[in-house]
């Protein structure tokens, strides 16, 4: 029998004051969330949120776990999708003691729809209310996901800390060239062929394009491209912080191959299936970073790819990686592009399989796995700061609620304090100090969480 209650109750506002006027309240209370539904193994949660249209807006997630818990469980968290207790994934997660939490999505044309908005701040408070489950070992959580989901673990993995690992299939990296340009195009011709009686040539994206117009209307098209650059998994590649695991395909038309690392494309211009005048290759005059591929934008000595030939189709493929190296992108050549090809041409992705780099990362746990990378550390001053594009605070709201500045102020005291009980907080403070030397803001704001951290 399903029992309905409210597990976390708000609290109240504590204000602190720093030097030069500057006051950083931060928010003395739990997350708020609700425990709808709850059985053996399954928990039902509405997790508020500060939504673009100012108002809190409520989504559900669902936490699965192998059975009910006697010690805090590792956790995998499927990002932006939802996944059933019934997938053979979950299954093999539960089966080794790992929990597995979701969206839950009833219709998951809204989270496509505001992938780059409301759906990403959503995600992120979900991250961060698993993070602090009682049930939930802290130092345990890796966050996946394939394409939209994909983009979703990269923006996770981008914009915390408290991650021991993250995997990506075919994930979107350029918002700009994926929807403005790429989509837009084959919209374009596909109509074309349509008002001339045929029907789409590029059929998948045509099949989609309506699900992703509102993430192309939240942006003034070339007038915003600062906006797409941080709203892009591209523009956060450096912030990566954990280990990564990348799996892409050469044949992909949802996201060309070419967004993630260039050299590895097919020439499709010349294919029967693919209409005149189009192609999935990334364009030569995209404007600043996003003319540039995911993988460019790795510091040196941070990525490495691997390229492999795809021989069998139906073999089983552990996806490989160097355990050494923080981001493993890993490039299966499957052959050209297709007009009617998905993510993979005429055959599906299942058997690639990311789990055992999950499962080896939360093994090792954040104590082993999460570097103090500083671009990491700069994003997390300017969200306490207030100023986060991707994850925009809000005045006047429950400082319970997530997207409120006193909630996102809290998570990333917690976030640093959590590496600082596995390191030292010497070692945060000589990174931080070459953050904040050239930035004046930055040293007030790191004030203020040095001194809560210390507490």
């Amino acid at each position: 029998m399903m029992k309905r209650f409210l597990v976390i109750a708000l609290t109240a506002i504590v204000l602190s004051t720093v030097g030069c006027s500057r006051t950083y309240p931060i928010a003395d209370c739990e997350m708020a969330g609700t425990l709808v539904e709850q059985s053996d193994s399954c928990c039902l949660y509405e997790i508020p949120f500060v939504a673009k249209d100012g108002a809190v807006h409520t989504r559900k997630l669902i936490l699965f776990t192998p059975g009910r818990p006697e010690w805090k469980l590792p956790l995998l968290y499927c990002a932006h999708y939802w996944a059933s207790l019934d997938h053979p994934f979950v299954q093999k997660c539960l089966k080794d003691g790992i929990a597995l939490a979701s969206p839950y999505e009833e219709n998951e044309l809204e989270a496509n729809m505001t992938l780059t908005d409301d759906n990403l701040v959503f995600n992120n408070a979900a991250f961060y209310f698993l993070s602090r489950l009682p049930m939930i070992d802290a130092s345990r959580i890796a966050v996946f996901g394939e394409s939209a989901g994909g983009y979703m673990t990269l923006m996770i993995s981008s914009l915390n800390m408290g991650i021991c690992g993250s995997a990506a299939m075919s994930p979107l990296t350029n918002c700009y060239f994926n929807f403005y340009r790429h989509f837009r195009k084959a919209h374009e011709i596909n109509q074309e062929y349509v008002a001339r009686g045929h029907g789409a040539p590029i059929s998948v994206i045509e099949y989609i394009y309506n699900l992703f117009i509102p993430c192309i209307d939240y942006y003034d098209g070339d007038n915003d491209i600062e906006k797409w650059e941080k709203l892009s998994p591209i523009g956060l590649a450096q912030c990566i912080s954990a280990p990564l695991q990348i799996c892409h395909f050469t044949s992909d038309m949802l996201v060309p191959i070419d967004e993630l690392c260039r050299g590895y494309a097919y020439d499709d211009t010349e294919l029967e299936s693919m209409p005149e005048g189009f192609t999935a290759r990334m364009d030569n005059d995209l404007p600043g970073i996003l003319g540039e591929s995911f993988v460019d934008r790795f510091p040196e000595g941070r990525c490495k790819v691997i390229s492999r030939k795809v021989i069998d189709n139906d073999a089983y493929v552990a996806l490989p990686y160097d355990a050494d190296t923080l981001a493993n992108v890993i490039i299966y050549d499957d052959g050209h592009t297709e007009g009617w090809a998905s993510h993979r041409a005429g055959h599906d992705m299942l058997n690639f399989d990311y789990y055992p780099f999950l499962k080896d990362m939360l093994g090792r746990t954040i104590a082993d796995t999460e570097q103090l990378i500083p671009e990491k550390l700069a994003i997390l001053l300017e969200r306490y700061k207030g100023c986060s594009v991707q994850l925009p605070a809000h005045e006047g709201f429950d400082p319970a609620i997530y997207g409120s500045i006193e909630m996102y102020r809290k998570q990333i005291v917690d976030e640093l304090s959590g590496w600082v009980s596995y390191n030292s907080f010497e070692e945060l403070e000589v990174a931080m100090k070459s953050v904040v030397a050239s930035d004046r803001d930055y040293k007030f704001v790191w004030k203020d969480i040095r001194k809560r951290i210390s507490q």
